[in-house]
């Protein structure tokens, strides 16, 4: 059985379009996964600030209030 030129050269046509369909592909997938971490950085930016201000929150309510740190000085001098 001989394939003709004709038939070859249809199907480097078939599979010079399906590879560069393949590559535009992998292009945008590697742009998605980019544009994902980019989004995840950001996530864990806004979790550290968070983080932050939770921490902040926490040691400003063990600050004792002026009147019961006042009473506690009178309570022990």
């Amino acid at each position: 059985m001989t394939i003709s030129l004709d038939k070859l050269s249809t199907r480097r046509e078939e599979l010079v379009k399906n590879y560069e369909e393949l590559t535009k592909n992998i292009i945008e997938g590697e742009k998605q996964i980019i544009n994902l971490k980019d989004q995840r950085n950001a996530m864990g930016g806004a979790l550290q600030q968070v983080d932050m201000f939770i921490k902040e929150e926490e040691e400003e309510s063990d600050v004792m209030p002026e009147e019961k740190q006042a009473a506690l000085n009178i309570a022990t001098s």
